[in-house]
């Protein structure tokens, strides 16, 4: 999904070219989702340069993530898009919603990587946790250069991470994980990173 004109890793989150008027945010996938979602709680939503900017600023802060721009557009009902973006970029855990009508799982971006967490095994863990550290990504080398993972199998670790969805490959043996795993790894309690325990 298109989110934003960025390069990858975190410089989605904060940099990448300016729009040069709110009419040009209707280019990005993830941009429509954001604003039609929005709509529907607050139908008197105005798409000035400065909601347009911040909008693009919540899409880079969650990578076009679907779950999460749905969580942050339900907040218009009450908070300008400004305001959403600094809470977006503030903290994890405002990703949620209150409404009883979700299924639990999906009422929150961390009860999402919670199930996720939950189904790894304490050396996916070591490993999740370990890569959260390289915000622009790592190759092969670099990950097998990190202490705990085991040396030949810091493959398998990279394969199982991938097929769960918790880190990308680019094919060319670049290894990136998406800035919200990144956040919520980084944020676990130093015990749970330590030993993988949940």
């Amino acid at each position: 999904m298109d989110y934003a004109p960025a390069g990858d890793g975190a410089a989605r989150e904060q940099a990448g070219p300016a729009l040069r008027d709110a009419d040009e945010l209707c280019r990005y996938g993830a941009a429509q989702l954001f604003l039609s979602r929005a709509a529907r709680v607050q139908p008197r939503l105005e798409l000035t340069d400065a909601t347009a900017a911040a909008v693009l600023q919540i899409c880079r802060l969650v990578e076009g993530m679907p779950l999460a721009i749905d969580l942050a557009a339900a907040w218009a009902r009450v908070l300008t898009c400004p305001q959403i973006a600094g809470h977006v970029g503030a903290n994890l855990d405002w990703l949620a919603s209150l409404c009883r009508d979700v299924p639990e799982r999906h009422r929150s971006v961390r009860a999402v990587f919670d199930q996720s967490w939950a189904r790894l095994g304490a050396e996916e863990r070591r490993a999740l946790c370990r890569l959260a550290v390289f915000p622009g990504g790592l190759d092969h080398a670099a990950a097998a250069a990190l202490g705990d993972l085991p040396g030949a199998g810091h493959e398998q670790l990279l394969a199982a991470l991938v097929d769960r969805s918790l880190l990308r490959c680019d094919g060319a043996g670049r290894f990136a994980m998406h800035a919200l795993v990144r956040r919520y790894a980084a944020g676990l309690p130093p015990v749970e990173r330590v030993i993988g325990e949940p």
